[in-house]
């Protein structure tokens, strides 16, 4: 029953990201007192320690807040990154492939998070709409002839693909985010219609200095680092401090699907990853994740893998 309590209280404070007021919380509880045990008056919510049941649930200056870990990446602000593709899109006057766009937002901001970019394009479709193709203009233009579309295509800075490298990686570029290998393939046959599984797998291991395979099948392009990394950890993040409990990595990745364009192999491998780089994220008993609190995080500042901790368990049962 408390359990249950704890966890609508801490829904309502991560809908309040100012904070609640000791009253406020205190009606939330009378509220839900009301409708579970109606036959006895609500305790004071000074008398159930929710801070304790709860570990994100903190009392700060009078007020109750979700504990909320400051990021350390240096992704750009996302409002920041809306306005300034907007700003570039509107100068433009027609649409753009996504990576002149990108191009020319570095060119003029100087380094910027290529997957933060590509982010902030799928989630903000109310000021972007996709052309398809890697064509990226702004929602009020509303639709344009296919014919102008391509015409933007034939004359953008960026040469047709030719090789077959060339071509593998536009179309990581065109996705922003690092792909399991057969969803690669897939992309790659209906955006080229050639090449076999075996040469689109030799090209991704023959360019060390182009691609990077991050383990189990997952490939990214060797220029975004730890870029596309830090944009996964941040989704997660969210995503498990909205949700105020653990999931699991299918959970995970279906609540991130809505805006990101991710497979279940990408996200234990971001997941793992966030683990290993700063402990913002920790695994728990039964395949579950969850946010560290600063306890946890500090504990895994020496980058401790995800698989020597539960070989950890495993020796300790």
């Amino acid at each position: 029953m408390l359990e249950a309590l704890v966890r609508e209280i801490h829904e309502r404070l991560v809908a309040s990201p100012e904070g609640l007021p000791a009253n406020g919380v205190q009606q939330l509880l009378q509220d839900y007192w009301a409708r579970v045990i109606p036959d006895f008056p609500a305790p004071d919510v000074a008398a159930i320690d929710l801070a304790w049941l709860h570990p994100k649930i903190v009392v700060e200056d009078g007020l109750w807040r979700t504990w909320r870990r400051q990021p350390k990446s240096r992704v750009t602000d996302r409002v920041t990154l809306v306005s300034m593709m907007e700003a570039v899109l509107a100068e433009n006057g027609h649409p753009m492939l996504v990576q002149d766009l990108f191009s020319t937002c570095r060119e003029a901001h100087g380094d910027i998070n290529i997957p933060a970019c590509r982010t902030a394009l799928q989630k903000n479709d109310d000021v972007f709409r996709s052309y398809g193709r890697g064509v990226q203009g702004l929602t009020c233009w509303g639709e344009l002839d296919a014919s102008k579309i391509e015409v933007i295509r034939a004359q953008s800075r960026r040469s047709t693909p030719r090789t077959l490298p060339d071509k593998v990686e536009t179309v990581l570029e065109e996705v922003g985010l690092p792909m399991h290998f057969q969803d690669l393939f897939r992309s790659f046959q209906s955006r080229f219609e050639d090449g076999d599984e075996r040469s689109v797998r030799s090209a991704l291991f023959m360019h060390p200095e182009r691609f990077q395979a991050h383990g189990n099948g997952v490939h990214g392009l060797k220029v975004w680092g730890e870029d596309a990394a830090i944009v996964l950890e941040e989704a997660a993040v969210e995503f498990l401090e909205r949700r105020g409990y653990p999931a699991s990595e299918t959970e995970i990745c279906d609540g991130l699907r809505d805006h990101l364009p991710i497979s279940v192999p990408v996200c234990r491998w971001a997941l793992r990853r966030a683990w290993e780089r700063s402990g913002v994220i920790v695994p728990l008993e039964g395949a579950m994740w969850d946010v560290a609190d600063e306890e946890q995080s500090a504990s895994n500042q020496d980058g401790v893998s995800v698989d020597d901790l539960l070989l950890e368990q495993l020796l300790s049962c």
